[in-house]
């Protein structure tokens, strides 16, 4: 019968990591990149044009506001053909005017162009129009004329002459172009940047009601620039241009409801703002609406209608959607599970840049998932991301160098590579530098360094750096030893299903190391060892200690201990806890 008291502790070695990350990205976006942070209150904005989402609306406001202050009948009747979606009729009305001189039809003959209404859309000839128009001292053309050069829109791009033309416009209190003043401020563009500046253009623009103006003041609220950063002024003001059907305004309320910034945090509000924003076409609505339902956020849980959304903002390019509707085909959630499809996702993501996209096409072929497996292909895809500071892929890429798998075996730059993913604060590679400090691979041996970074994997959770912060503790290495802080570290990994620590906490159990002396207990989590061991080696001995535990206990204890092994559940960590 085995003896408990005499068997030693088998401390099983630290093993590497290459772990492939496919979670889903955050809810916020910032300018016109995805990020990966759910809760921070970012906006779309800021970028090359902070106001760039206004500008299709700014022109197509217009049509309406020069034709109904024309002077001219027949400019009037091309207005009612235009609203009634007549446009070839408007064209025949105001071009003949157009021609004459009249500057409201030279300027209603731009619109024409610029969208595409009734004629080819032609950015040039619709510059062509409006200039004729602004010379002849039209307002809403001069301001018109000043967003296209601000854009590059059928002229050469120009922000001194953008400036110009806005300075002329905005004197005339039209809103775009002191909108579009705001815009050249704040990103300083042919001005010195002055973001005061830019707030105190945007607050003319929304002091009149324009949804553009008060989106755009209430994002520099929200950032604090060019005014003291006030949540509540900007969620007033969201709200303000919300209610006028503005969608990036609807947009950007809906992130503050998610995360209580300014508001009382409300899910569901949110959720319907997501919704107003995404019915208008908006793809970061679309997208922050399937990520609710993907989630159960404000709305029931959902994924063929999460799918349904990602796939619409996915078509509009937004790369974020598109990585998110690769997780969906590879995780079988709302379509058929597809590798081929979500690594063909993923591919379009990885196209625009998009780093957790480039990481998991690297893990697809490391692991063969709808592909050959490759690890060459998989190293390359790593470096990509790797290269633009991806922690996931610095990590995975140093687990390759690691094993010499698509790269040539490299302890250093494993260590390199796990360092620069650590030091970002991914919790696994944490974990990997913590054995590469452990074990002198790519660096001297240094206990006391593998026993910081274990720690910090496993205030995160991970139950292999848990697990190793308690064998350290056990043999005194880099730490005092101390069996009760082993056996609390080893417990929060066997919580969570990993085998090697329900194996050594069995013992702990079974020697009364760090814990009392139980034996059901130790009866119970060398049963779930043999349960849960990938290696033979840890079944068997698992298997050992069960038997030889069961040789203390009364038939009752072992079924007690057989109904707790049974009844078992793994604990979802929770980092810090």
């Amino acid at each position: 019968m085995l003896n408990p008291y005499r068997r030693r502790l088998k401390v099983y070695g630290m093993r590497m990591k290459s772990v492939v990350v496919l979670g889903v990205l955050g809810l916020a976006l910032s300018a016109d990149i995805p990020a990966v942070a759910q809760d921070l209150p970012a906006s779309i904005g800021a970028g090359d044009n902070p106001s760039g989402a206004a500008l299709s609306a700014a022109m197509a406001g217009q049509v309406k506001a020069s034709a109904a202050s024309a002077d001219n009948p027949l400019v009037d009747d091309g207005k009612a053909a235009y609203d009634a979606e007549r446009y070839g009729e408007a064209l025949r009305l105001w071009m003949p005017e157009a021609e004459k001189g009249d500057p409201s039809a030279q300027f209603d003959m731009g619109l024409l162009y610029y969208f595409g209404k009734g004629v080819p859309q032609d950015y040039a000839k619709a510059a062509e129009w409006c200039q004729k128009s602004a010379d002849k001292g039209l307002a809403e053309a001069q301001g018109s004329l000043g967003l296209m050069y601000a854009h590059g829109q059928g002229v050469a791009q120009n922000y001194a002459t953008a400036m110009g033309w806005d300075r002329k416009a905005a004197s005339q209190n039209v809103s775009h172009a002191q909108i579009n003043i705001g815009m050249l401020y704040e990103n300083g563009r042919g001005v010195p940047e002055d973001y005061a500046a830019a707030a105190d253009w945007y607050k003319k623009a929304a002091d009149q009601g324009a949804a553009a103006g008060q989106y755009d003041l209430a994002r520099l609220y929200e950032l604090g620039a060019g005014v003291t950063q006030d949540y509540s002024a900007a969620a007033d003001l969201y709200q303000k241009a919300a209610d006028q059907d503005f969608a990036p305004a609807q947009y950007n309320l809906g992130l503050l409801y998610q995360n209580g910034y300014g508001v009382r945090r409300d899910l569901v509000a949110a959720a319907g703002l997501y919704r107003k924003a995404a019915d208008q076409g908006f793809a970061g609505g679309q997208h922050n609406l399937a990520m609710m339902y993907d989630h159960g956020l404000g709305v029931s849980l959902d994924y063929a209608a999460a799918t349904a959304w990602f796939r619409k903002a996915a078509d509009q390019g937004l790369g974020a959607a598109q990585f998110n509707l690769g997780l969906q085909y590879e995780k079988g959630r709302g379509v058929p599970q597809d590798y081929g499809t979500a690594l063909t996702w993923f591919r379009k993501a990885a196209a625009q840049g998009l780093t957790d996209a480039q990481n998991n096409i690297g893990a697809f072929y490391e692991k063969g998932y709808g592909v050959t497996q490759d690890y060459t292909t998989a190293a390359d895809w790593y470096q990509k991301a790797a290269d633009q500071g991806d922690a996931t892929a610095q990590n995975n890429l140093g687990s390759l160098y690691h094993d010499g798998r698509g790269v040539p075996q490299d302890d250093v730059l494993a260590f390199s590579w796990y360092k620069k993913s650590a030091d970002q604060g991914w919790a696994q590679g944490q974990h990997n530098l913590g054995v590469a400090f452990m074990n002198g691979l790519g660096h001297s041996q240094d206990h006391a360094a593998a026993a910081e970074w274990f720690r910090k994997a496993a205030d995160q959770g991970i139950a292999e750096a848990q697990y190793s912060l308690g064998t350290l503790y056990v043999l005194g290495q880099g730490v005092p030893q101390d069996y009760a802080l082993a056996a609390s570290w080893t417990r929060k990994a066997a919580d969570q299903g990993f085998a090697d620590a329900q194996y050594n906490l069995g013992l702990f159990y079974a020697l009364g190391m760090g814990v009392k002396q139980d034996y059901i207990q130790a009866y119970k989590w060398s049963s779930l060892a043999v349960s849960h061991a990938s290696s033979t080696e840890i079944r068997s001995k698992a298997t050992q200690n069960k038997r030889g535990a069961a040789g203390f206990m009364t038939a009752a204890q072992v079924a007690k201990a057989e109904a707790l092994a049974k009844a078992w559940k793994p604990v979802v960590a929770t980092p810090g806890a």
